[in-house]
């Protein structure tokens, strides 16, 4: 049960995160910077996640 709930989030994340991006991607006027910057955000979260977790 839970790696079935565990792939509906994924699945629902992907859509989500297309979308997320190409709003960044007008803002901030160029896909590449919006990949960049998504790529570094996703960087830090998990380097948060990891070292709240590492204790």
């Amino acid at each position: 049960m839970f790696l079935a709930l565990f792939g509906f989030a994924g699945g629902m994340g992907m859509p989500m995160q297309t979308s997320i991006n190409a709003q960044l991607g007008r803002r901030v006027g160029s896909p590449f910077l919006s990949a960049l910057l998504n790529f570094l955000v996703g960087i830090a979260a998990r380097r948060c996640s990891i070292f709240s977790f590492e204790r």
